[in-house]
């Protein structure tokens, strides 16, 4: 039943492109302010910052750059702020409340209900767990990659070739991971919401 609330018509592609695209953007936001703070997390101890000045102000044009980055990220979570508050607010509401009006809801309930606890647990092993875990990991390759592009800007393009490769490598396999992740996700609400009204209910 949970199978069978798949959407009809997933295109993979363009989900895994626009999830790496805003997780790789929030890495460069969150990772670029850090690296403004705090330049010598990266290693950068040179001009103003080794003299204790604030920051990376004494970084010069790397400093610019990557602030502008950091801005440009702010400005494009400001524009996709709806598209934002959409997704966090689906993220909670299975968990607030039972997705009775998904067409697969009552039958894969029923289902559930009829099954032995064991195959309980291997439904929210694969079901509720499985696609957030997958998230959790092509995020934090997105990041990685995000973190080599904010320490390349910092070192002013000073880095060795393995750098860049290393960036491209975690990309796809932040890409690659947001396309297997994409069918899990598409059920997870009425995954999450048939597992929470057999196991607990709601309150």
């Amino acid at each position: 039943w949970t199978k069978l609330g798949r959407p009809r018509r997933l295109n993979r592609t363009t989900f895994s492109g626009h999830c790496f695209q805003n997780s790789f953007v929030t890495g460069v936001v969150v990772l670029g302010v850090i690296g403004l703070l705090s330049p010598a997390t990266y290693g950068q101890t040179r001009g103003f910052s080794a003299q204790g000045q604030i920051g990376g102000l004494g970084l010069g044009w790397p400093a610019l750059v990557l602030a502008g980055l950091v801005l440009g990220g702010i400005v494009y979570a400001l524009v996709h702020r709806n598209g934002i508050r959409w997704a966090v607010v689906r993220m909670v509401d299975p968990w607030r409340r039972p997705m009775q009006d998904h067409d697969s809801y009552d039958g894969a309930v029923g289902a559930l209900e009829a099954c032995p606890e064991t195959l309980r647990s291997r439904y929210a092993m694969r079901f509720v767990y499985k696609p957030p875990l997958l998230a959790v990991l092509a995020t934090f390759f997105a990041f990685s990659s995000a973190y080599f592009l904010v320490d390349a800007i910092l070192a002013q393009f000073v880095v060795g070739w393995q750098q860049p490769v290393l960036a491209v490598v975690n990309a796809v396999l932040s890409v690659v991971l947001w396309r297997v992740a994409a069918v899990p996700l598409s059920t997870w609400r009425l995954a999450v919401s048939v597992h929470k009204t057999v196991g607990t209910g709601y309150v």
